[in-house]
């Protein structure tokens, strides 16, 4: 599944915050994902049975780094109902909005970002990043159930909203929306 351009919007204004995502799908499911970051040159890679790298390099999530800050990645605009559910986390936590969903899981896989939330996204946003999660051994939860296997592809497919991150932060995603 291709995403040659995730954040066109970004891309189209000259913003250097951009993707392209290839997930390598086998029976429906992604095993193996690349996300190329235009903005750091940086190609990452991995899967459910991989490791996670950049630029072919073994990534150390760290943890150390992990608890000295929490930072969401999150999408806006997000609907007020939503954001009324997450105002505790939206008031604890840094939020961050990069405008690329294949970025903004990528970045939860790698560490630099505590977890991520996105109501907004398409499959092939996040079918990589999904890839690279798994290989980060992180909790993935899709809000309106899996789209995995993928049996077809159609452009206008519905979204298909989630969160991952850290188990803590998985489940204060889970409470609040469950409220």
């Amino acid at each position: 599944m291709l995403d040659p351009v995730d954040g066109t919007n970004n891309y189209a204004l000259g913003f250097p915050i951009c993707a392209i995502s290839l997930a390598l799908l086998y029976q429906g499911r992604p095993v193996y994902g690349f996300i190329y970051d235009h903005s750091t040159a940086s190609l990452y890679e991995g899967g459910p049975a991989h490791q996670l790298l950049r630029n072919q390099q073994k990534i150390q999530r760290d943890a150390t780094a992990a608890q000295a800050q929490t930072m969401v990645g999150a999408h806006f605009p997000m609907q007020l109902e939503l954001q009324a559910k997450l105002a505790p986390l939206l008031a604890k936590y840094r939020i961050r909005s990069f405008g690329s969903a294949a970025l903004s899981a990528t970045y939860v896989a790698t560490g630099y970002l505590t977890g991520a939330i996105d109501y907004r996204v398409k499959l092939w946003d996040i079918a990589a990043a999904y890839a690279l999660c798994a290989a980060a051994g992180l909790g993935w939860t899709f809000v309106a159930g899996s789209p995995f296997p993928v049996s077809s592809f159609h452009p206008h497919q519905g979204n298909c909203p989630y969160y991952v991150g850290t188990p803590a932060l998985i489940e204060e995603f889970r409470v609040l929306l469950a409220g």
